[in-house]
């Protein structure tokens, strides 16, 4: 199939190796000043017409493009991570959700008003199948598409050699955190994932700017919006976390580890119908320690009682609750 012919693009010209065009690129002299005529005879489409299989990696001769210069894996991610709210919406089924899959990076492939690099970035990844596989993603949906957080970016990037992301957040961050966990609140039924996967994963000072600017957007502060929306113990463990306490230091306390561990035990097994679950000593520990040291209480818990911490709290607890305690101690 001829999808292109006699026509001068440098968009033609620096998709076709992103989207597994094989064979067929010729370029002839043009104009003074532009990169050429294109001519392409391909297997597939381009984006806007054919969605390509992801489970098979697309197989391309690498062509000379002028332009921009090539784009490597790890500045596609961090380039992701810049327009990360933009892609977060660009789906729209289930945008916002901070998370974004293939579908989302298609729209901004197809999006004109997208990026330049935001656009390139999403070509690369498209045609890199593997990356959303070198992920711990969940594959969600009919359609199986890999679903990738910033979370999940941070981790690829840090084990890549990145740099590590500041603790003190950029304005950018702090107001995707901030729309996205007022649309959470506000979902019907509340959207406890997107929480989740915010206030679980933020430094103190990224909280406390989350919280700043919560509340100048919206007028009323992130506390209020959590007690509105939220109950239970759900909420006192938002709450909890909202006090941004978690100690920071990265150093490891032994005996802290083995206190902690008793009164975890304690707090999970002495529970019955008049003497319920103490989810008070859990919330207290578990927004507090930083997660070294809760990886040292799970060993100390191992020791002491032959029993897998995790497994013990997640046996007890349910609902939203026991959501946001798995994603704080990392079950």
């Amino acid at each position: 199939m001829v999808i292109q012919r006699g026509e001068t693009s440098w968009q033609a010209l620096e998709m076709a190796p992103s989207f597994g065009f094989r064979e067929g690129l010729a370029s002839s002299p043009g104009p003074v000043g532009v990169p050429g005529r294109v001519e392409m005879v391909a297997e597939r489409a381009l984006p806007s017409l054919v969605v390509p299989n992801f489970d098979v990696a697309p197989v391309f001769d690498p062509v000379p493009m002028p332009g921009p210069a090539p784009m490597s894996l790890e500045e596609a991610v961090k380039i992701l991570q810049k327009h990360f709210f933009l892609v977060d919406v660009a789906g729209g089924i289930g945008s916002r959700d901070g998370i974004f899959g293939k579908a989302d990076l298609w729209a901004i492939v197809n999006s004109p008003d997208a990026p330049a690099e935001l656009r390139r970035a999403a070509q690369l990844l498209l045609s890199n199948p593997a990356f959303f596989n070198t992920l711990d993603v969940a594959q969600e949906g009919q359609n199986a598409d890999g679903l990738i957080s910033r979370t999940d970016l941070e981790t690829y990037l840090r084990e890549a050699g990145g740099v590590k992301k500041p603790d003190k957040p950029s304005d950018t961050d702090v107001l995707e955190d901030v729309i996205a966990l007022h649309e959470a609140l506000e979902h019907h039924g509340v959207h406890d994932k997107v929480i989740n996967r915010i206030l679980a994963n933020r430094s103190n000072a990224q909280i406390k700017a989350i919280k700043a600017k919560y509340e100048e957007l919206y007028g009323v502060s992130l506390e209020q919006s959590v007690r509105a929306h939220t109950g239970g113990d759900y909420e006192d463990l938002l709450l909890e976390i909202l006090k941004a306490r978690r100690d920071e230091s990265g150093r490891v306390d032994k005996d802290q580890a083995y206190e902690d561990a008793a009164a975890i035990h304690g707090a999970v097994f002495t529970g019955n119908f008049l003497n319920p679950t103490d989810e008070a000593t859990l919330n207290r520990i578990f927004s507090q320690r930083s997660k070294e040291q809760i990886e040292e209480t799970k060993k100390a818990y191992r020791r002491l009682y032959g029993r897998d911490m995790v497994a013990d709290v997640k046996d007890d607890t349910s609902g939203k609750y026991q959501r946001l305690l798995m994603a704080l101690i990392g079950g």
